[in-house]
């Protein structure tokens, strides 16, 4: 019950903004962020005590502007998943840039096997612009944990697998450094977010 209720409010936007363009789609997720950020709770609090750490000398107006900011890109990036289910994901991806592909070729060709080892963060929507380099021909293999809501973990590998593209996931865990490197061997791009809080017995 408690994972459902946890996973009513992305449920609820998604549903709103799927079948929407993706710049309204965008705004009303964005919208939809600072209203979470504004009813407060749990994790509110604790954003609101990391942003004094981080920022002792803003007024707290400005860290109220940079707590809202970063709810409402988290709602953009909820609608952005939302639209890469729907018919208007072709659109959203041909809106992405793709910056320093040139740094993605060489890395490619001084490989053995063509296998790269991509390093990034949870920077925006990452999910989409592994999306738009599957688009672009790229063989990508994400290596990540997953979520501890079922629903919401089931939703983002649809979100991965089926929508075109040559993607796979590497879940950590027993046999996760096995599977990086097999991929490696393979000729595979492998994205690596080393944000992730990996405990020993995930590798």
């Amino acid at each position: 019950i408690l994972d459902d209720l946890a996973f009513l409010p992305v449920r609820a936007l998604r549903a709103a903004v799927a079948g929407r363009a993706p710049e309204d789609a965008l705004a009303l997720g964005a919208a939809w962020g600072r209203r979470v950020a504004s009813l407060g709770g749990p994790v509110t609090d604790t954003a609101r005590i990391n942003l004094t750490v981080a920022f002792p000398a803003a007024s707290v107006t400005q860290r109220e502007r940079i707590l809202f900011d970063a709810y409402a890109s988290l709602g953009r990036g909820i609608a952005e998943l939302a639209l890469l289910q729907g018919p208007h994901r072709q659109r959203l991806l041909d809106a992405v840039r793709l910056e320093g592909e040139a740094h993605l070729a060489a890395a490619e060709s001084a490989s053995p096997t063509g296998g790269v080892l991509v390093v990034t963060a949870h920077y925006g929507t990452w999910d989409l612009y592994a999306a738009a380099l599957a688009q672009r021909g790229h063989a990508l293999s994400v290596v990540h944990r997953g979520f501890a809501n079922p629903r919401l973990d089931a939703m983002m590998t649809r979100v991965r697998l089926e929508g075109g593209g040559d993607l796979e996931e590497i879940r950590m865990g027993r046999g996760a450094a096995a599977a990086l490197l097999s991929a490696l061997r393979r000729g595979r791009k492998c994205i690596v977010l080393l944000d992730q809080n990996a405990r020993a017995a995930e590798g």
